[in-house]
């Protein structure tokens, strides 16, 4: 591995290498990246992203840690080769955590301070509670989106763009017929089984309890989507070992979606 592309750390005479992971609720499994030495794959296996299927190599897993905290949650890993990922974003990701690891902890996301803390449980001032729905092992939660009524979004903090979310092609042209989503344009997303593109709408409100954004900027996926856009208006606690999601307002919160 480059060394500019990681920082070192000798520890008992051992080289510790440090890379840039991104923290997805979105991915089902903890991916390294096939650049790093993960020797000879034990097994293929298709899986599915928001462009379609793709093909996914497992590994003995490596001996990783996040802090303190062990990242080895099964005998195997994913491995994918994350370079399209490192040259559409400019940052030097090595890595996705999904949700087998994340779903033991309790994670704090705060954006104004641009850290991410694992906690031993949720403080005082986590701020207002929602339940979160689990489906297949991803966090889900219902939403009201003006004209569509009460939505069920995919928590994914893998979703990365200037909107609050995405909503599914058919729902996206029936609030276009019904005059409360505009089309303003297409855009590409990247994803693990290449580049898609889709239209990006703009509609009058999205809604999660008291929470509201108004003309929020909506792109078009296989399914409904919350993601980075919508989130970081707040500090997110996740407690996903008792199902439950934490929101307080952030200082971007009234910042209008682009």
């Amino acid at each position: 591995i480059n060394p500019k592309q990681s920082s070192v750390t000798t520890m008992l005479g051992i080289q510790l290498h440090s890379f840039h992971f991104l923290l997805d609720t979105g991915a089902n499994v903890t991916l390294f990246d096939s650049a790093l030495p993960l020797g000879a794959p034990k097994r293929k296996n298709m899986v599915n992203s928001p462009a379609g299927p793709v093909e996914i190599q497992f590994f003995d897993a490596p001996d990783a840690k996040i802090g303190s905290l062990k990242l080895r949650t099964a005998e195997e890993i994913a491995g994918f080769d994350q370079g399209k990922l490192r040259e559409v974003t400019g940052h030097e990701i090595y890595g996705v955590v999904g949700m087998d690891f994340l779903k033991s902890h309790v994670v704090e996301i705060d954006y104004d301070e641009g850290e991410v803390r694992f906690l031993k449980g949720v403080g005082r001032d986590a701020g207002t509670q929602f339940r979160l729905i689990f489906q297949n092992g991803q966090p889900h939660i219902d939403a009201l989106v003006e004209d569509l009524g009460k939505t069920r979004f995919f928590v994914d903090t893998g979703l990365v763009n200037n909107g609050s979310g995405e909503l599914e092609p058919s729902l996206l042209t029936d609030l276009e017929k019904k005059g409360t989503v505009r089309i303003v344009g297409q855009a590409l997303m990247q994803t693990a089984a290449g580049t898609k593109s889709s239209r990006i709408g703009q509609g009058k409100k999205l809604s999660l309890g008291e929470f509201a954004v108004t003309d929020p900027v909506l792109g078009e996926s296989a399914r409904n989507l919350l993601g980075l856009g919508f989130l970081s208006r707040f500090k997110v606690t996740f407690d996903f070992p008792n199902e439950m999601m934490y929101l307080q307002k952030g200082k971007r919160f009234d910042t209008p979606d682009r």
